[in-house]
């Protein structure tokens, strides 16, 4: 197993090359990447409340996040970012202060509906361009909490 670290999420990408990977965001600067067959359920959540995974294959992009049920999400700037995004499909389910949300992208349309429960949120896009920013505009979308 080969662990990477990175800084300010600089990377070669030649190091992207092979099987798909879990990475695990132990802080805001610094990320692990976890070169094994588990799946992203399987991983236990760093001290950061979040994980984010990366696929590559056939012409298309997955990327996707765990996050801790502590991680509550504004849902008008949620709604507003995924409303944004470009991709052959999105999923995800997401706890806001509002409630709990599931969401559902394809290519022209987006579907909210309200759910009774999750463990935590969840999102996995499908793209055949992926958008650099994205983690960090679904960051901005957690609500701050002191202490945290």
């Amino acid at each position: 197993m080969e662990v990477i670290f990175t800084e300010q999420g600089q990377l070669a990408l030649n190091s992207l090359q092979g099987l798909t990977v879990a990475s695990v965001s132990a802080n805001k600067h610094s990320h692990a990447e976890i070169a094994e067959k588990k799946g992203l359920a399987d991983i236990a959540l760093p001290d950061s409340g979040y994980l984010t995974a990366i696929n590559q294959g056939e012409g298309f992009h997955s990327i996707g996040w765990r996050f801790d049920a502590s991680k509550i999400f504004n849902k008008r700037a949620l709604f507003l970012f995924l409303s944004g995004i470009i991709a052959e499909r999105m999923k995800a389910v997401f706890i806001s202060e509002k409630g709990i949300f599931g969401y559902n992208l394809t290519s022209d349309s987006l579907n909210e509906i309200a759910l009774d429960d999750c463990i935590e949120s969840r999102i996995e896009i499908i793209t055949n361009q992926k958008c650099d920013e994205w983690e960090a505009q679904l960051l901005a979308c957690v609500f701050k909490i002191a202490g945290r």
